[in-house]
């Protein structure tokens, strides 16, 4: 296997067991002496954490990776408390399709091999999610649909789509939870892609903050739900093209949440 060196990103002491990630990108209050640190690597995303919350640790990431020698060729991402395994560990959660919870006492004792690749592999992805009648319905049933229309159009002006790859976006009947931010990538295809959604997020950002700023404590991190939505479609794009035939299923593992005392997880009340 290639040499991989994994970063969590959190706004706290990670819940994760320690030996489950190399560094940490320090969000907030936690570590504000470190070298990686959000303030020292991307100041916009410092000052705009508390409309991008866990978000602004993976528009950083790719300036932390120029600072990380080259014989590093795969990058992983956990956040706060969750993480890819490659085995369905844990209990389904009750309130996330497709992820898993662990108390933190069971994490403890796992082998660093549940969260790296299969073989030869270069991803260790989140088991996808199918939403049958596509992307543009679920964002509306969701979310706020014109941050969906803005962000897509934001993203054709940008280059990062073009107008046939917009309207498959919006049409996408299948999310990889995470996208890019969460599990084990190629280092020059993870860099690439978060540096042009961080480009992308920071004009969302620009353009329509103030109308963000005005949503509720869930809705609010609107520029970390499309840009799930974005990575996961430029995600999903690379690996068709690796794999015409199909992606393998040993490149999908298993979205994993780290609990305590059966405290199960809430979308809205977690930083990260």
């Amino acid at each position: 296997m290639k040499p991989i060196t994994r970063y969590c990103i959190s706004h706290a002491e990670p819940m994760l067991p320690p030996y489950w990630f190399d560094d940490a990108i320090a969000l907030g209050e936690y570590e504000e002496e470190s070298p990686l640190h959000i303030s020292r690597l991307h100041n916009f995303w410092h000052k705009n954490r508390s409309l991008s919350f866990g978000a602004a640790g993976s528009y950083a990431l790719p300036r932390a990776l120029e600072q990380l020698p080259p014989e590093y060729q795969l990058v992983g991402i956990c956040s706060y408390r969750k993480a890819i395994l490659r085995r369905p560990l844990g209990r389904p959660s009750e309130s996330y399709p497709t992820m898993r919870e662990m108390e933190r006492h069971e994490a403890e004792p796992l082998d660093a091999s549940e969260m790296s690749p299969t073989g030869e592999h270069e991803f260790l992805l989140a088991q996808p999610r199918h939403f049958p009648t596509g992307l543009f319905h679920q964002y509306a049933l969701v979310h706020e649909l014109v941050d969906l229309l803005d962000y897509t159009s934001l993203a054709i002006n940008n280059g990062i789509l073009d107008k046939a790859a917009a309207a498959d976006f919006v049409r996408e009947q299948v999310i990889i939870p995470g996208g890019c931010e969460l599990g084990i990538y190629p280092r020059q295809w993870l860099t690439g892609t978060l540096s042009a959604l961080s480009t992308l997020g920071k004009t969302f950002l620009e353009t329509y903050g103030s109308r963000i700023r005005g949503y509720n404590i869930y809705q609010i991190r609107a520029v970390g739900f499309l840009s799930e939505r974005l990575g996961s479609f430029l995600l999903m794009r690379e690996l068709k093209r690796r794999y015409p035939q199909g992606a393998p299923p040993e490149v999908f593992g298993h979205m994993t949440c780290i609990i305590e005392d059966g405290r199960t997880y809430a979308a809205s009340t977690t930083n990260t």
